[in-house]
């Protein structure tokens, strides 16, 4: 009986062994999954902010040019020296022109 209880014992350790193996396999496992995640968080977190500071950058530049095409406008009429018909225009666009 003792042989087998000793037996028992040692197969119980035997086993506990294996699963404290398991579980420290498993911990650095999900270290390095943890250490992944950070990396594409930081990857996807840059690749945002350049792509929203190109389409900043875009758009700003679209604006200086819809202001220099504006002014332009404003200078053909100008010329014209018929302010009635920069009227007419704000009218007929529901005064979407200034």
């Amino acid at each position: 009986m003792n042989e087998r209880v000793a037996g028992l014992l040692f197969k119980i350790r035997a086993d506990t062994t294996a699963l404290r193996q398991g579980m420290k396999q498993t911990q650095a496992a999900v270290g390095s999954m943890q250490k992944s995640m950070e990396l594409l968080k930081g990857t996807l977190i840059a690749t945002f902010s350049i792509t929203a500071a190109k389409r900043l950058f875009s758009f700003g530049i679209e604006l200086i040019e819809l202001g220099d095409i504006v002014g332009d406008v404003r200078e053909a009429f100008d010329r014209l020296n018929q302010p009635y018909l920069l009227d007419k225009l704000r009218k007929a666009t529901f005064g979407m022109i200034n």
